[in-house]
């Protein structure tokens, strides 16, 4: 005999990775209440986790819940049950939804909105209660994001680490007199990368050669939620590793690199750097620390077309001639256009000449 109740949708939300099952805990409440309410769950579970309701809409995870709602209120009547309103919505309406937006959509819709933890909001005094628990939600979230950056300067003054946890290391949890405490420690697998990077690198090879040499070996960068696999690795990736101190023991982490050896690393890197070769050289020193090319990628710079005798060579495009100023043609005034030609071929040295200073790039040549 089929089920005539009310049909009815259960969500689930979490701002952040759901650690301590949140989310089966709402659905079990939602299943309990449409039960005492006489509604039929079946399998309409739905959920989105890493998704903000502060910063965003959540995530696709309500879209679909509100998508079968309003789809099985077509055909008659439906609820839409979650543990409280904020996992509906948290914004102010401007940079996303207020609550009185998903009641309003509801009532259009013919779709019934049911809360676990305040009934009021959705059963009590219509748009009026909906709007100040909105407004509640909003502040709630906003006093709770003050307090952890507040929390998270704090931690980083006692010299704690704070932020993404860097490629090499992984987070140990333990739980202490029914508190959960967490360490960050050494990864024995991913560590070997980060070793190898800064060996390249003492070795003379560039962040970019460093990142064909990875890519060759078919070794992905860290997993992330937008790329599971991980990606190919970059000069702009290498970089960022080279320079964050705490392979080197700082900011609560342990080293991996020691201190007088990863010093001793980024004093080679300054001596590559445009300005400090300009003043090892004779001759007038420069006016200004400023060099146009400073921070820029050496693969940028490459990708400037070179001048030419007219014979291109494969992969090079030429810019248009420049335009000879007559005024600019006496004795002493050559223009740009007038200088020698500089022949591809020297180009195409110079960049086997710096694959050749990589150890790990000679084996490519």
């Amino acid at each position: 005999m089929p089920d005539k109740r009310t049909p009815a949708v259960v969500y689930g939300a979490k701002s952040t990775t759901d650690e301590h099952g949140s989310i089966p805990t709402q659905h079990k409440q939602g299943r309990e209440l449409a039960e005492h309410a006489g509604l039929d769950v079946g399998d309409r579970l739905y959920k989105d986790e890493a998704a903000s309701a502060f910063k965003g809409n959540r995530g696709p995870g309500l879209a679909a819940a509100m998508a079968e709602a309003e789809r099985l209120a077509g055909r008659g009547e439906c609820a839409l049950i979650v543990q409280h309103s904020d996992r509906l919505a948290r914004g102010d309406g401007d940079r996303s939804r207020h609550l009185v937006e998903l009641v309003l959509w509801a009532r259009k819709v013919g779709v019934r909105l049911k809360s676990v933890q305040d009934p009021q909001t959705f059963d009590g005094m219509g748009l009026v209660y909906a709007a100040l628990m909105g407004d509640r939600n909003h502040e709630d979230s906003l006093r709770k994001s003050k307090s952890v950056k507040l929390g998270l300067e704090r931690r980083r003054n006692r010299g704690k680490p704070v932020g993404p946890v860097p490629l090499g290391y992984k987070v140990v949890r333990q739980v202490v007199d029914d508190k959960v405490l967490t360490r960050r420690v050494i990864d024995p697998v991913t560590v070997k990368t980060v070793e190898r990077i800064f060996e390249l690198v003492e070795d003379g090879c560039s962040f970019g050669d460093v990142a064909r040499t990875l890519n060759e070996k078919g070794i992905r960068t860290r997993p992330r939620k937008d790329h599971p696999q991980g990606t190919t690795w970059v000069a702009r990736t290498v970089n960022k590793i080279v320079h964050n101190r705490a392979y080197a023991g700082f900011n609560g982490y342990p080293k991996i690199i020691e201190p007088e050896r990863f010093d001793a690393i980024h004093e080679s890197l300054k001596r590559l750097d445009p300005v400090q070769v300009a003043k090892r050289r004779a001759g007038r020193k420069p006016r200004s620390e400023s060099f146009i090319l400073r921070h820029r990628s050496l693969s940028t710079v490459r990708r400037r077309a070179l001048h030419t005798d007219g014979a291109r060579s494969p992969g090079l495009r030429l810019p248009p001639p420049a335009r000879r100023n007559p005024a600019l043609q006496g004795a002493g005034n050559r223009g740009r256009a007038d200088r020698e030609p500089r022949p591809a071929a020297l180009g195409q040295l110079h960049r086997l000449g710096r694959n050749l200073a990589c150890p790990a790039r000679r084996g490519a040549q």
